[in-house]
């Protein structure tokens, strides 16, 4: 529920898990989602009712429940800078022996700093001096969120001094990983800051410059990225091979080049791969589902539409790097999706039928329409027939030589005869090969001109809504002449904005307008079963 309500806050979801905060206290599992829940649902808010129930539950020094609790009041609290929840939850860490709840509130320490850059300097000093390694951790993490998209140089270099000097793997790892939040506004510089930390001794570091690369250049396919991370899907470390698929995976989201084709392959072989260790193929799987999420309809992105940082996709991105120690936070990086489309929308919100644009490649070299379609459908291969074979014994062998070297005698007095047929299969052969020659020459030539036939144009209309990918906004164009039939309808923000969605300005509002009507997912023919009748589930025991 916290999921799905993610940035997009409503009251009544708040008071129904608080209600069940509150009404599930003997259950640690409840309580946990509930926590969760509560911090997804109402993410930013800075509400004090959610923290003061949160805080609750993380004293009670339950370490299932106060780890949710720490993250719950991180996310509730996002970007407040509130020296009192800052207070509480370092006094707690110093307090408690669980690892779970200190590793929560040092991840909920860097929540509230987001965005706070100069503000958070004093904390981040205290928690990278702290003698706790997990508390170093945060120190890292609150780095990486309270400077997130500003490429601020004093940054960078404490989080290089931090991943080649500290004594912790994970310290060393959380300083690499922060690297891609805090360059996410300048992902092509990101493969050369952490070349060599690729090629790092330790696999901790070498795990986090893969996840680095792909956090920051998320949809971006860029060779640069791609040449560091191919020889880490063959690391020696199944974990550094996990990450590899997993940074892969972002950077090609949306993506159709032939790099993209060859890594869709590569994952296919490794989640058939028996052999391969759990935790690769485990990473594998995950990067199948990231490429192609949201149907390859949505792209892992910092920014929203106008170029500043989400505060949810931030808070989505860092609860997705803790996956290392909780599976279930893999399913925040959805609070990182953003839908990649445009859809144009009238003064009452509809989608008008007349709003088109175009996608236009021409003049430009290497770049086609086709690369920005849908990549094409995998393909079952059909397993090959076994062919059976059966063993021969010695003394059948011996009977099938004789019969042959009779056949031989025979044979020698036809010999003249089969001379002079050769000769005629012979002339047949190569006229049969000259046809078989200029038919194959003809049917390539056909293919190559019905390959031409299916080429998109260089200039491509698209009507509204249309997907569109991150790497093909640059070539959308919108027409702003004069009043034409075909310009009916023209976005407010011209050509400054080429994606997400557009308010229109109706030309011709005296004119009757047509609609992109809705389409149902399911049809009336596959309609879900209805649930079951209400029962009592009772357990008979032997008493």
């Amino acid at each position: 529920m916290g999921l799905i309500h993610g940035n997009h806050y409503q009251e009544g979801v708040e008071t129904y898990l608080l209600e069940k905060l509150r009404a599930n206290q003997a259950s640690e599992v409840l309580q946990h989602g509930a926590c969760l829940g509560l911090g997804l649902s109402s993410v930013g808010t800075h509400s004090r009712k959610v923290s003061e129930e949160m805080k609750q539950a993380l004293y009670t020094d339950s370490a299932v429940v106060g780890e949710s609790a720490a993250y719950g009041m991180g996310l509730v609290m996002c970007g407040s800078a509130s020296e009192r929840e800052i207070k509480e939850l370092l006094q707690y860490a110093h307090d408690t022996q669980h690892e779970k709840i200190i590793r929560g509130c040092s991840v909920a320490l860097a929540l509230i700093m987001f965005q706070q850059e100069e503000k958070a300097d004093g904390l981040i000093e205290q928690l990278l001096l702290d003698q706790d390694p997990i508390l170093r951790y945060g120190g890292a993490l609150t780095i990486a969120m309270a400077y997130c998209g500003t490429s601020s140089s004093v940054a960078i270099k404490k989080l290089l001094h931090i991943s080649v000097s500290d004594v912790s793997n994970d310290v060393r790892r959380a300083a690499v990983t922060s690297l891609g939040f805090v360059m996410c506004n300048v992902p092509a510089t990101v493969p050369k800051m952490v070349k060599l930390l690729a090629e790092s001794y330790n696999p901790h570091v070498r795990a986090a410059a893969a996840l680095a690369l792909g956090i920051s250049g998320a949809g971006m396919a860029l060779p640069e990225s791609d040449d560091i991370l191919r020889p880490l899907l063959t690391d020696s470390t199944d974990f550094v091979r996990q990450s590899a698929y997993l940074g892969m995976s972002l950077i090609y989201m949306q993506s159709v080049t032939e790099k993209a084709t060859k890594f869709r392959s590569d994952i296919s072989t490794c989640i058939g791969n028996k052999h391969e260790d759990v935790i690769t193929r485990f990473g594998a799987l995950l990067g199948q589902g990231i490429i192609d999420a949201g149907g390859r309809n949505m792209c892992a992105s910092f920014f929203s539409k106008s170029g500043a940082v989400r505060q949810g996709a931030a808070c989505g991105f860092l609860l997705f790097t803790q996956m290392w120690y909780w599976f279930p936070l893999i399913h925040t990086l959805s609070l990182a999706f953003t839908s990649t489309a445009i859809i144009g929308l009238n003064k009452d919100l509809k989608m008008p039928k007349g709003f088109s644009f175009t996608s236009d490649v021409s003049g430009v070299k290497g770049v086609k329409n086709a690369t920005f379609q849908y990549p094409a459908p995998e393909e079952t291969k059909k397993k090959e027939e076994v062919v059976k074979t059966t063993a021969i014994l010695s003394t059948a062998s011996k009977a099938a030589r004789r019969a042959a070297s009779k056949k031989s005698v025979n044979s020698t007095n036809k010999s003249e005869d089969e001379k002079t047929a050769q000769k005629m299969d012979v002339e047949n052969d190569d006229d049969d090969d000259s046809n078989k020659k200029d038919g194959t020459t003809k049917t390539e030539a056909d293919t190559a001109k019905q390959a031409d036939e299916k080429e998109l144009p260089a200039v491509l209309t698209l009507k509204n809504p249309s997907r569109v990918i991150p790497i093909q906004e640059k070539y959308i164009k919108f027409d702003l002449t004069q009043q034409s039939d075909s310009t009916r309808y023209v976005p407010l923000t011209g050509n400054d904005r080429q994606s997400g969605f557009l308010l229109l300005t109706d030309r011709n509002p005296d004119e009757p307008e047509e609609f992109v009507e809705a389409v149902k997912a399911i049809s009336d023919e596959d309609k879900e079963p209805s649930a079951p009748e209400p029962f009592e589930w009772r357990i008979e025991t032997d008493e």
